[in-house]
């Protein structure tokens, strides 16, 4: 039914809505290509992916950038590893020499740790709500407690007393992990928020777990990436009862106070836990595209500016009618590569080269939790330190006239004033994100450099003109779903207007004397990885 809706609004709208201008016919290629059957997807760590990585080797050639990962290559190899449960894990509570297993599924939903073919350790509980540490705010959940030897037990939920994006940011499982792991804790258990506080929307998140595929990068020794604490599961509110009986903390209060927003109970909970998983770890290859286009000025010759966009999608996944078929990935991301490959064909046409040399970086594995970006700035071809920006592509969502802007991150540094001058150079306004609660800026792969302190911004098709609309609509229909094909309508006139403005801020901040700068006091500028 969704299908023939949106066919129904195809065949109704207007040619020229359809027509690709002269200007966007290079986009339109690659995007045609990138969402082509044949790639399946592209998901990280297959074939169809490095088909897709070869043909943007291609296309970065053809427009006249070098291999940029070092050595001569194109490629960054990225070393995924797809974890599957070869048995349920278990979790057992023992309290007055009595032991009880939490019921996968109804009290817990368990799960390996990513990268780890056998995992068992046992501690006492304690928990910590929601386990952030803000030093901007002077808070710090775990003040007071000690963790050492522990396994923590921890709301799922975000702060909300922050700005969404900072939100978006402290809340995050790993970095919360972390921190965990940093105080000495062996493994985090998190508490379902309140929107799965319903057993039967539980039980459809412990189905929709099951079937998860959970991936890492793993070491050159062969580990995984510093995931913090093992991340042991989530706990449902049944669960979370059997933890807290008997304990001098109250559930009811402790959901309470999170609904409230004031001061959560923190404390031990009586008693010890034993988790044990077995998984199998299979290797799956991957790989970063870089392309370098040197600088023109030997005295900035050392700072890098980085353009990202990720280039896996989702693969092969079930549409609505039961049956297997491609995930195409056409907003998300085809074009925002498509969008990076214009920007790096109109330095080749200008001639000028920038001042700082800039790497285009094509990312595996966003969609398996931001892996390709956070491989390439954990392990960056070139120092960190000399990276001075990233500027990131990632669904900009170009199915309206382009009018205006939203960049995200923006307000963290002086990359908004940036933004804003190159949106007035090509006609644009830059306009406040109309979906803060989102929190985009820690959710896609601008965020794996801010975390290591480099500025970043990531710009999306604004508001004006009914696009608020289309994007809600399309985020409700068609993301992540076989939908997201050519199919339907794209904005082909905005294409290249915002090719045009990405490049103008890319020329900005490589012409600059100055590198860019966090702004004072923001919760990023010290790097908190």
């Amino acid at each position: 039914m969704r299908r023939l809706l949106w066919l129904s609004l195809l065949l109704a709208a207007p040619l020229a809505a359809q027509t690709v201008p002269p200007e966007a016919e290079a986009i339109h290629a690659d995007v045609a290509r990138l969402a082509a059957d044949d790639l399946r997807g592209r998901e990280a760590g297959t074939p169809d992916f490095d088909a897709a990585a070869r043909y943007v080797v291609a296309r970065m050639a053809a427009a006249g950038l070098r291999p940029g990962a070092g050595r001569g290559q194109w490629l960054q190899p990225v070393p995924l590893a797809l974890t599957v449960a070869t048995a349920p894990p278990t979790l057992v509570l023992t309290r007055n020499g009595s032991s009880t297993a939490l019921a996968q599924g109804t009290d817990v939903v368990a799960v390996p740790p990513p990268g780890r073919r056998r995992t068992a350790l046992d501690g006492r509980i304690v928990f910590a709500g929601l386990g952030v540490v803000d030093p901007t705010r002077g808070r710090d959940d775990f003040a007071g407690l000690d963790v050492k030897g522990a396994i923590v037990v921890l709301l799922q939920s975000r702060p909300d007393d922050v700005p969404p994006a900072v939100a978006a940011h402290l809340g995050n499982p790993r970095q919360r992990a972390r921190l965990a792991a940093a105080r000495g804790a062996k493994g985090v258990l998190f508490l379902a928020a309140p929107a799965l506080a319903d057993p039967a929307g539980f039980a459809a998140y412990a189905a929709q777990q099951a079937s998860a595929r959970r991936m890492t990068w793993l070491t050159p020794g062969g580990t995984p990436r510093d995931e913090g604490a093992p991340a042991l599961g989530t706990l449902s509110y049944a669960g979370a009862e059997k933890l807290f009986a008997g304990s001098a903390l109250s559930l009811p209060a402790v959901l309470a106070a999170e609904h409230a927003g004031t001061a959560i109970p923190r404390g031990p909970l009586p008693g010890t836990l034993r988790f044990a998983a077995a998984a199998r770890v299979e290797k799956r290859p991957s790989a970063n595209v870089v392309g370098l286009l040197p600088g023109s000025d030997p005295a900035l010759a050392g700072e890098y500016v980085v353009m990202s966009a990720h280039l896996d999608h989702l693969g092969m996944v079930t549409g609505a009618d039961g049956a297997t078929h491609v995930a195409h990935g056409v907003q998300d991301n085809a074009i925002g590569v498509a969008l990076m490959l214009d920007v790096a064909r109109r330095f080749q046409a200008e001639r000028i080269r920038p001042r700082r040399p800039i790497l285009f970086v094509a990312l595996t594995g966003e969609e398996k939790g931001l892996l390709g970006s956070d491989y390439f700035a954990t392990r960056p071809p070139v120092p960190r330190g000399a990276i001075v920006a990233d500027l990131n592509l990632d669904m900009p969502v170009l199915l309206a006239p382009l009018r205006d802007v939203v960049a995200h991150g923006g307000d963290r540094s002086s990359l908004g004033p940036i933004v804003a001058a190159a949106a007035a150079d090509v006609g644009l306004t830059v306009a406040p994100d109309w979906e803060p609660e989102q929190g985009r800026f820690a959710r896609s792969d601008q965020y794996s450099f801010a975390i290591h302190g480099i500025p970043a911004v990531s710009l999306k098709a604004g508001p004006a003109g009914g696009s608020d609309t289309v994007q809600r609509d399309f985020a409700r229909t068609r993301y992540h779903t076989p939908e997201d094909d050519l199919a339907h309508p794209v904005e082909w006139t905005a294409a290249p207007l915002f090719a045009r403005l990405n490049a103008a801020i890319l020329r900005r901040i490589a012409d600059a004397d100055r590198r860019p700068h966090w702004n004072p006091g923001d919760v990023f500028g010290a790097g908190v990885r």
